[in-house]
């Protein structure tokens, strides 16, 4: 199991010592369960890649993510079974280059917040219940980098998408 929300202090130890070697968290395929922590937006200072993918994890993405808007670049949290929305402070990671949450149970929209992505070159939704409009500036932010790939489920009609690449 994933350590336990109350546990920050042990959280925080533990972290530090990644991210004194690496600036990484990365349990990759490592079938953790429960929640994904809040506290990960706390380590904004050294937390530079976020990889969570591939595990049992369940419960929505922490809105306190878009706190670690100083450093990380990337976040993937693709291959579990996350509900909920994409948070809109995930926008606040002007610098994020790369952004994994296929295959979950996400709902609602891509959040237009996103334009504030500067750095973005990975996006990957499909595999999800989202749905609605990518927002324009999403697709053609004129301060960001080339969009090299963005998947989404528009294939069945879910999402509509000027700049898909990939459409499932």
């Amino acid at each position: 199991m994933l350590i336990p929300r109350n546990s920050k202090q042990i959280l925080h130890s533990i972290c530090s010592l990644f991210f004194f070697f690496s600036g990484t968290f990365n349990v990759h395929a490592n079938n953790f369960s429960g929640r994904i922590p809040s506290e990960f937006g706390d380590l904004s200072d050294s937390l530079f890649w976020l990889d969570l993918a591939q595990n049992a994890l369940t419960g929505t993405i922490p809105s306190e993510l878009g706190n670690a808007e100083k450093t990380i670049r990337m976040i993937m949290l693709s291959d579990n079974q996350l509900t909920g929305t994409i948070p809109s402070s995930i926008g606040n990671i002007r610098r994020l280059r790369e952004f994994w949450v296929f295959n979950n149970k996400l709902t609602g929209t891509i959040p237009s917040t996103m334009n504030n992505m500067t750095a973005l070159v990975d996006l990957m939704t499909h595999g999800n219940y989202l749905n609605g409009t990518v927002d324009y500036g999403v697709c053609n932010n004129e301060y960001m980098y080339d969009l090299i790939e963005f998947t989404a489920d528009c294939e069945t009609g879910y999402i509509y998408c000027d700049c898909c690449h990939r459409c499932y």
